[in-house]
């Protein structure tokens, strides 16, 4: 069954990264929607944060939280919900952290983990 994003909807984002699909799904379950977006990475994460913010998603509309999907159901609890109607994992590789060889992840180049 494939659910479509609608207005009101409640989703996740289990793999913030970007934002890219989180922008799409926020623009879909407009007016009264809300989504929770989950990303371990602490560079990305509030620059994707600040990103979505400067779109106009304020914190009603849309929370980044620091975890990755294996924490959503403290993240549930933490928000007061019992479930949502649209989670979405996309797992892979972030090319964020690959093309950054100070983020300790790529191949193409040498390089060394500034990350703490």
């Amino acid at each position: 069954m494939r659910w479509r994003p609608r207005a009101g909807g409640v989703a996740i984002d289990c793999t913030l990264g970007f934002g890219g699909h989180a922008r799409a799904i926020l623009d879909r379950i407009q007016p009264g929607g809300r989504l929770i977006g989950l990303d371990v990475d602490p560079l990305e994460l509030p620059r994707t944060e600040e990103r979505l913010r400067a779109a106009g998603f304020v914190a009603d509309t849309f929370v980044a939280r620091r975890s990755n999907f294996a924490g959503l159901p403290r993240v549930l609890a933490d928000e007061g919900l019992a479930g949502a109607d649209l989670i979405l994992a996309d797992l892979g590789v972030s090319s964020m952290q690959l093309d950054n060889p100070a983020r300790g992840f790529t191949y193409k180049e040498p390089g060394h983990s500034t990350c703490a």
